[in-house]
């Protein structure tokens, strides 16, 4: 179990509604300081897919994911420095964000239409991740889903 703020605890797997406030792990501190010092460096960024061959049942694939990020809280924690609490902590935030899919089975070439969207993703993450830091976001996901939009929108433009 995970001691929170004012005593608050909260267990491997449980269920939030909200946003709890945590201290960092020794891992997770060296992992964020690393980042600090190099923040280009994507050595803790990971990565992966995976091949489906046949039909997917959506709903089904959706609640499997979403079982993991259930359990795998450090999938949804984000950092921040806090200089009133001895530097940096994490927000584990619920799961109130939809999914999307993409159907990759309809192009001509799938692993050459996935290169592509997994390069203008990346291209996307970059962006908003160096605005983050410039504009000192960290933690507020619907600041960095603003932040996400605006790139996105630029791209349209240019």
């Amino acid at each position: 179990m995970i001691k929170a703020a004012k005593d608050k605890i909260l267990a491997p797997g449980a269920e939030i509604d909200e946003q709890v406030d945590l201290p960092l792990s020794a891992a997770q501190r060296e992992v964020w300081f690393a980042q600090q010092v190099d923040p280009i460096n994507s050595a803790y960024n990971i990565a992966d897919y995976i091949e489906i061959h046949g039909p997917v049942n959506v709903a089904l694939f959706n609640q499997a994911m979403r079982q993991v990020l259930q359990e795998a809280t450090s999938m949804r924690a984000s950092f921040y420095v806090n200089l009133d609490e001895n530097g940096p902590r994490q927000i584990i935030h619920p799961l109130d964000r939809a999914m999307s899919f993409i159907d990759l089975s309809a192009e001509i070439d799938p692993e050459e239409a996935l290169r592509r969207a997994t390069a203008k993703f990346e291209r996307r993450f970059r962006r908003v991740e160096l605005l983050a830091a410039e504009h000192g976001i960290g933690a507020d996901l619907d600041a960095l889903d603003a932040l996400w939009q605006q790139v996105k929108r630029d791209e349209c433009e240019s």
